[in-house]
């Protein structure tokens, strides 16, 4: 199973799950490069001190609701369940770096 189809099935999951259920996803090689989904919401890490508006020009978010340098980034989406899939590829391999053959663990969590 591809990162992608992986990201897909866990999205789809959590969102027919009840509320206040969510997926965390982690690089095997790295468990401190992570992002968790929870209906429509991303909480994720993220490793830099500037305003994540910078690196997430290129992304399609509704708000960024919170975030941290060298911390974390929680937004919110409003996208398809393909869509929010393809988003969360994109964050690990664009924004977290993780190369085209990162490897992803998945836990769900509530």
């Amino acid at each position: 199973m591809s990162n992608l189809d992986l990201i897909e099935a866990a999205v789809r999951e959590i969102n027919a799950a009840e509320e206040g259920a969510f997926v965390t996803l982690v690089d095997e090689s790295n468990d401190d490069v992570w992002v968790q989904y929870l209906h429509s919401t991303i909480n994720a890490r993220y490793p830099f001190s500037i305003d994540p508006k910078q690196h997430l020009r290129n992304f399609t978010f509704t708000r960024i609701e919170e975030w941290t340098p060298d911390g974390y980034v929680w937004l919110e989406l409003a996208l398809s369940e393909r869509e929010t899939a393809l988003w969360i590829d994109c964050y690990f391999q664009e924004v977290l770096r993780c190369g085209a053959d990162y490897r992803l663990i998945q836990t769900r969590d509530a």
